[in-house]
């Protein structure tokens, strides 16, 4: 069977059949990096980047006949012993991505020592501006942002590849501002003296968790991106967990995504699955 493109409707459906606990589950990253086919009465996704010249699965199937010789470009510690039951396992691969997933509870209270640098940032963000803070914000002005925060960025000194991860990021988020409104989500804009200075998106995954999808800010205003984490957990209180997702093999993003105090760094793997046993 030739492997589809999904359309929005597909990447939904998707995602909530697949309830993974993973910020790569999310209907987004599916629409725009994946590939589907249906095999032996599963939908199978892949990755639209090849793996030794084949298109990868994203996730291990839950059907053992579906990873036969397969290789699985998002794969996970806790599928190797799935894997080993039925299958040899023929590598396991550091893909050279970490997911970071952190708890909605501490993000709200910020309590003790570990926070205390987040508490001061926050604090002195407060302090130091007037701010406003709504639900919605014309598309139009949302957009000049996001030029202006790409024009920021674009003046860092990183990789090649941190450069045009970096570049998909921002064509997919100008993409999502018209897709969003397909699911049920949240969204906070905050204008920082009378000028819009950062948003983000989010939305529920699935049980407990929930994907922190967007967050932009301007460059330079210290506090502002940990308060709109904080603002997000507030929101979001009910679901125990949420995820940013990867670091783009960004050195600096990751050093961010570390500084907010996740309670989990999850390693993502490149699975080579063998023969049946």
């Amino acid at each position: 069977m030739t492997l589809q493109e999904l359309s929005i409707e597909d990447a939904i459906t998707f995602s909530a059949a697949l309830r993974r606990r993973t910020f790569v589950a999310n209907p987004f990253y599916l629409l725009y990096n994946c590939l589907w086919e249906r095999q032996n009465g599963e939908v199978l996704l892949y990755e639209k980047e090849r793996i030794d010249g084949e298109h990868p699965l994203l996730f291990l199937p839950r059907s053992p006949a579906n990873f036969t010789n397969k290789i699985v470009s998002a794969g996970f510690d806790e599928d190797v012993p799935v894997i080993q039951k039925t299958h040899r396992l023929r590598s396991k691969e550091h893909s050279g991505f970490d997911e970071f997933v952190y708890s909605t509870d501490e993000w709200i209270a910020l309590e003790g020592a570990p926070f205390k640098d987040i508490r001061k940032r926050i604090h002195g963000f407060q302090r130091e501006h007037q701010v406003r803070i709504v639900d919605e914000y014309p598309k139009e002005h949302v957009l000049r942002f996001l030029h202006q925060w790409a024009a920021e960025k674009r003046t860092k000194e990183v990789s090649e590849a941190t450069r045009g991860f970096f570049e998909v990021e921002l064509e997919e988020s100008a993409k999502n501002l018209d897709l969003i409104g397909r699911i049920l989500h949240k969204k906070i804009f905050i204008e920082v003296d009378g000028a819009l200075a950062g948003f983000s998106i989010f939305f529920p995954l699935v049980d407990d968790l929930w994907v922190a999808l967007m967050q932009k800010t301007t460059h330079g205003i210290r506090g502002l991106p940990q308060f709109l984490y904080h603002l997000k957990a507030k929101e979001m209180g009910d679901k125990k967990f949420f995820t940013t997702g990867a670091a783009a093999q960004d050195p600096d993003l990751r050093k961010f995504k570390e500084s907010l105090r996740p309670v989990e760094i999850k390693p993502i793997y490149v699975l080579r699955v063998g023969e049946a046993l």
